[in-house]
Protein backbone atom coordinates (compact mmCIF):
# COMPACT_ATOMS: atom_id res chain seq x y z
CA UNK A 1 0.00 0.00 0.00
CA UNK A 2 1.48 3.73 -0.83
CA UNK A 3 0.42 6.30 2.28
CA UNK A 4 -0.01 9.36 0.74
CA UNK A 5 0.88 11.55 3.89
CA UNK A 6 -0.37 15.63 3.66
CA UNK A 7 2.45 16.80 5.81
CA UNK A 8 1.04 20.37 6.58
CA UNK A 9 1.55 19.41 10.07
CA UNK A 10 0.20 22.71 12.29
CA UNK A 11 1.79 25.24 9.87
CA UNK A 12 -1.49 27.77 9.84
CA UNK A 13 -3.25 26.80 13.22
CA UNK A 14 -2.56 28.19 16.82
CA UNK A 15 0.65 28.28 17.85
CA UNK A 16 -0.55 26.50 21.37
CA UNK A 17 -1.76 23.29 18.79
CA UNK A 18 1.22 22.67 17.47
CA UNK A 19 3.67 21.91 20.06
CA UNK A 20 1.45 18.81 20.48
CA UNK A 21 1.27 17.76 16.85
CA UNK A 22 3.84 15.69 15.61
CA UNK A 23 6.40 17.94 13.61
CA UNK A 24 6.81 16.99 10.00
CA UNK A 25 8.11 14.03 8.92
CA UNK A 26 8.33 11.88 12.23
CA UNK A 27 4.89 10.28 11.76
CA UNK A 28 5.51 9.42 7.87
CA UNK A 29 9.06 8.02 9.21
CA UNK A 30 6.89 5.53 11.66
CA UNK A 31 4.70 4.24 8.42
CA UNK A 32 7.83 3.55 6.62
CA UNK A 33 9.69 1.96 9.55
CA UNK A 34 6.90 0.09 9.56
CA UNK A 35 6.90 -1.24 5.65
CA UNK A 36 5.02 1.03 3.83
CA UNK A 37 5.60 2.89 1.11
CA UNK A 38 5.55 6.79 1.80
CA UNK A 39 5.82 10.13 -0.39
CA UNK A 40 5.14 13.64 1.32
CA UNK A 41 4.35 16.08 -1.32
CA UNK A 42 5.12 19.51 -1.09
CA UNK A 43 1.58 20.93 -0.96
CA UNK A 44 2.96 24.65 -0.78
CA UNK A 45 5.87 24.54 -2.92
CA UNK A 46 8.07 25.94 -0.42
CA UNK A 47 6.20 28.04 0.97
CA UNK A 48 4.75 26.18 4.65
CA UNK A 49 4.83 28.38 7.27
CA UNK A 50 7.51 27.51 9.68
CA UNK A 51 6.22 26.33 12.74
CA UNK A 52 8.54 29.32 14.55
CA UNK A 53 6.60 32.07 12.82
CA UNK A 54 5.10 34.05 15.55
CA UNK A 55 1.00 34.25 15.00
CA UNK A 56 0.92 38.03 15.70
CA UNK A 57 1.24 39.63 12.32
CA UNK A 58 0.76 36.58 10.31
CA UNK A 59 -1.49 37.10 7.58
CA UNK A 60 -3.65 33.76 6.82
CA UNK A 61 -5.84 35.61 4.51
CA UNK A 62 -2.65 36.34 2.24
CA UNK A 63 -1.01 32.92 2.48
CA UNK A 64 -4.46 31.02 1.62
CA UNK A 65 -4.64 33.39 -1.54
CA UNK A 66 -1.21 31.46 -2.58
CA UNK A 67 -2.59 27.88 -2.14
CA UNK A 68 -5.58 27.48 -3.69
CA UNK A 69 -7.57 24.54 -2.90
CA UNK A 70 -7.43 23.76 -6.66
CA UNK A 71 -4.02 24.19 -7.13
CA UNK A 72 -3.36 21.81 -3.56
CA UNK A 73 -5.90 19.52 -5.29
CA UNK A 74 -4.00 19.45 -8.14
CA UNK A 75 -0.43 17.95 -6.84
CA UNK A 76 -2.38 15.38 -4.34
CA UNK A 77 -3.97 13.92 -7.95
CA UNK A 78 -0.32 13.74 -9.93
CA UNK A 79 0.79 12.45 -6.51
CA UNK A 80 -1.90 9.69 -6.12
CA UNK A 81 -1.47 9.32 -9.99
CA UNK A 82 2.23 8.61 -9.62
CA UNK A 83 2.32 6.57 -6.54
CA UNK A 84 -0.54 4.35 -8.97
CA UNK A 85 1.61 4.19 -12.14
CA UNK A 86 5.02 4.94 -11.47
CA UNK A 87 5.49 2.74 -8.51
CA UNK A 88 2.59 0.28 -8.40
CA UNK A 89 0.68 0.59 -5.62
CA UNK A 90 -2.38 -1.08 -5.86
CA UNK A 91 -4.08 0.66 -2.48
CA UNK A 92 -3.48 4.56 -1.54
CA UNK A 93 -3.86 5.34 1.82
CA UNK A 94 -3.62 9.22 3.00
CA UNK A 95 -2.91 10.61 7.03
CA UNK A 96 -3.51 14.23 6.59
CA UNK A 97 -3.17 16.99 10.08
CA UNK A 98 -4.65 20.24 9.91
CA UNK A 99 -4.69 21.58 6.67
CA UNK A 100 -3.97 17.91 5.36
CA UNK A 101 -7.06 16.86 7.30
CA UNK A 102 -9.15 18.86 4.26
CA UNK A 103 -7.82 17.38 1.73
CA UNK A 104 -7.67 13.52 2.65
CA UNK A 105 -11.62 13.22 2.58
CA UNK A 106 -11.47 15.27 -0.47
CA UNK A 107 -9.59 12.12 -2.32
CA UNK A 108 -11.87 9.80 0.00
CA UNK A 109 -14.74 10.54 -2.48
CA UNK A 110 -15.56 8.10 -5.11
CA UNK A 111 -12.88 8.05 -7.91
CA UNK A 112 -10.69 10.46 -6.41
CA UNK A 113 -7.75 8.72 -6.21
CA UNK A 114 -7.11 7.23 -2.00
CA UNK A 115 -9.01 3.95 -0.69
CA UNK A 116 -8.55 4.61 3.19
CA UNK A 117 -7.60 7.60 5.25
CA UNK A 118 -6.57 9.07 8.68
CA UNK A 119 -7.46 12.80 10.01
CA UNK A 120 -6.38 14.71 13.12
CA UNK A 121 -7.38 18.15 13.93
CA UNK A 122 -8.31 19.65 10.41
CA UNK A 123 -8.84 23.01 9.12
CA UNK A 124 -11.61 24.39 6.77
CA UNK A 125 -13.46 20.62 6.12
CA UNK A 126 -16.24 21.84 4.67
CA UNK A 127 -19.92 19.67 5.14
CA UNK A 128 -20.24 18.73 1.43
CA UNK A 129 -16.57 17.14 2.26
CA UNK A 130 -17.35 14.86 4.78
CA UNK A 131 -20.96 14.15 3.01
CA UNK A 132 -18.86 12.85 -0.26
CA UNK A 133 -16.12 10.54 1.59
CA UNK A 134 -16.81 7.16 0.35
CA UNK A 135 -14.22 4.82 1.54
CA UNK A 136 -13.08 4.17 5.28
CA UNK A 137 -12.05 7.25 7.43
CA UNK A 138 -10.63 7.60 10.85
CA UNK A 139 -11.21 10.83 12.18
CA UNK A 140 -9.79 12.45 15.53
CA UNK A 141 -10.15 16.19 17.01
CA UNK A 142 -10.19 18.29 19.91
CA UNK A 143 -11.64 20.95 21.14
CA UNK A 144 -13.26 23.20 18.93
CA UNK A 145 -12.48 22.29 14.94
CA UNK A 146 -14.17 21.74 11.71
CA UNK A 147 -14.43 17.91 12.81
CA UNK A 148 -17.85 19.20 15.09
CA UNK A 149 -19.61 19.39 11.73
CA UNK A 150 -18.50 15.83 11.16
CA UNK A 151 -19.29 14.80 14.26
CA UNK A 152 -22.95 16.27 14.24
CA UNK A 153 -23.13 14.63 10.63
CA UNK A 154 -22.27 11.32 10.76
CA UNK A 155 -25.65 9.97 11.88
CA UNK A 156 -27.66 11.00 8.94
CA UNK A 157 -25.34 10.62 7.12
CA UNK A 158 -25.92 6.72 8.16
CA UNK A 159 -29.19 6.77 7.61
CA UNK A 160 -29.37 8.07 4.35
CA UNK A 161 -26.11 6.14 2.84
CA UNK A 162 -26.46 3.01 5.22
CA UNK A 163 -22.78 3.13 5.32
CA UNK A 164 -20.76 2.58 8.51
CA UNK A 165 -19.05 5.41 9.58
Amino acid sequence: MGCLYCRTSCEISAQEHCSKILIQGRLADSIAKAGYLVVLPDLFKGDAIPLQTPERGLNLTEWFSRHPTAEIDSIIESTIKYIRTELGSKKVGGVGYCLGGKYVPRFLAEGKGLDAGFIAHPSNLELLEIQAIAHPISMAAGGMSSLQVACAELPLMRSRTRRRF
